[in-house]
């Protein structure tokens, strides 16, 4: 396992324990609120701008994906997962849609997958840090560049994306392959920066996108060997398969 709170602290010249970092997070996160009343109001409460501006400008993630990718043993249980997936299906080329640090990318292309990915914000720099450091090849955009692969990962992602649906729609012309994670909560109040408005379509999301996005064929896959007591969904969605 690559050890991501040793590289943020490799990155930054500190010695940070894990427990320091999650003060460091804590402290972030009691700022988002006004940090996106700010994006709001820079961008005319345009929503999507707003969240442009918002993921722009926040340091929080820097911190806020190490500790959570860092500290979940569950990462690791989904990246391997991943591969065999992958392997199983002739997967070849991956595109990771929200790249975070490169938890995922970096194991992936280790693997000898072929990985590309979008990810915007401060922690950008470390992401590219990161696959420098680790000797890997990855091409890192800002939106998706419309190319074919063989599957996008959207992992704790989706929750973020102003219209999800049409985005899936979007890459599903592109790759034959989906794997998500959905981060959930009843009503996104203890989780500021996801679209409160994206809570209320979650419900019907997997029918929407099933009659919207034309040839996906439905299948409900995730690791046996987590177990959230949280709300919260893993699955894959199979192309013309």
């Amino acid at each position: 396992m690559i050890d991501v709170i040793q590289d943020l602290n490799e990155y930054l010249g500190t010695n940070y324990s894990i427990e320091e970092m999650e003060r460091e997070r804590a402290i972030r996160c009691s700022m988002v609120n006004e940090q996106l009343i700010k994006a709001y109001q820079i961008a005319n409460n345009n929503k999507s701008e707003a969240m442009k501006y918002f993921y722009a400008n926040t340091d929080l993630y820097l911190y806020d994906l190490v500790v959570w990718e860092g500290a979940q043993k569950e990462r690791t249980i989904f990246t391997n997962w991943m591969i065999k997936f992958s392997r199983k299906y002739g997967v070849k080329k991956i595109f990771d849609f929200g790249m975070g640090v490169g938890s995922d990318a970096i194991p992936l292309a280790k693997a000898g997958f072929e990985v590309s990915g979008c990810e915007v914000g401060k922690h950008v720099d470390f992401l590219k840090w990161r696959i420098k450091k680790h000797g890997v090849n990855i091409k890192v955009f800002s939106e998706f560049p419309n190319e074919q692969v063989d599957m996008v990962i959207l992992l704790a992602v989706i929750e973020h994306i102003w219209e999800p649906i049409k985005l899936l729609t979007h890459l599903s012309h592109y790759t034959k392959y989906f794997t998500w994670i959905i981060d959930l909560h009843d009503d996104g109040t203890d989780q500021g920066m996801h679209c409160v408005e994206f809570y209320k379509q979650l419900d019907p999301f997997t029918e929407k996108v099933l009659i919207e996005c034309d040839g996906i064929e439905y299948s409900r896959m995730w690791p046996e060997e987590i177990d959230h007591g949280r709300p919260q969904f893993y699955g894959v969605k199979v192309l013309n398969v």
